[in-house]
Formats: C-alpha cells, sequence, structure tokens
C-alpha cells in the first residue's frame, strides 16, 4: 500500500505540473486564450478527481472514512479511462496506447477481483 500511495501522489504532481505548464502559464503569463476543446475536459476532469484521491491519501484519511476510503480510492478505475480518452482525442500517441493498455488491465482485475469474492461464498457452501 505504501508504494501505491507514493505512486499516486507523483501521479497527481505530474499532473499538476502537466497543467500549468500546458494550461496555466501560456493563459497567465504569454495572454494566450485558454483552448476550449473536448480533450481538456477529460483531462480536467480526470485531474480533479485525482486531487480528491491525493488530499485523501493520508493515513487520517484512511482511519476516518474506514471502508469508504478503498471505495473512494476506486475511483482511480474512472481516472485511467478519462486519461485515455484525454490522449486519444489528441491523436495516436505511444502514451495513448500505454494508458489504453493499463486501463484495461486494472479494469479486468476490477472485474475479475469481484468476481472471485461473488463466486468464492457459492463454492464454500457447495463443499459442505
Amino acid at each position: 500500500m505504501l508504494f501505491r500511495r507514493h505512486l499516486g501522489i507523483m501521479t497527481f504532481v505530474f499532473a499538476m505540473i502537466h497543467w500549468c505548464l500546458e494550461g496555466v502559464f501560456p493563459t497567465v503569463f504569454a495572454k494566450q486564450e485558454p483552448l476550449q476543446a473536448t480533450f481538456i475536459v477529460f483531462g480536467f476532469i480526470a485531474f480533479i478527481l485525482m486531487a480528491i484521491l491525493f488530499f485523501t491519501s493520508n493515513d487520517w484519511s484512511v482511519r476516518m472514512l474506514g471502508k469508504w476510503w478503498g471505495r473512494l480510492h476506486s475511483l482511480v478505475y474512472i481516472i485511467a479511462w478519462l486519461i485515455f480518452c484525454h490522449l486519444i482525442l489528441l491523436g495516436m500517441s505511444f502514451q495513448m496506447v500505454i494508458i489504453g493498455l493499463l486501463a484495461i488491465l486494472e479494469t479486468a482485475s476490477l472485474i475479475f477481483s469481484f468476481l472471485k469474492k461473488r463466486l468464492q461464498p457459492a463454492v464454500a457452501q457447495t463443499d459442505r
């Protein structure tokens, strides 16, 4: 859990840097018009969800939220697909392929875990 939390925090920091370099600094310092594109909506929604996960990635939040902390942090699956949509709207790239594969694998692992938990009690009852 420790390394996953650090990886998530680092990912948020990189997303913040990306947002500043691509959106905030050009708008503020170069007086450019902000881009009005669909890919920005996907990226911004992913960024907001990542911010929520960032602010709850600490021991205090884990204790206070209890089982809801895990449910809240399941948003990472939605974030992966939002980032994939963000990249696909920018055009074909190596990053898009990698993010797409990771999103598929993460979703498959979530479905597998869900089905395993669901089928386990049924198997235990038939063994009696």
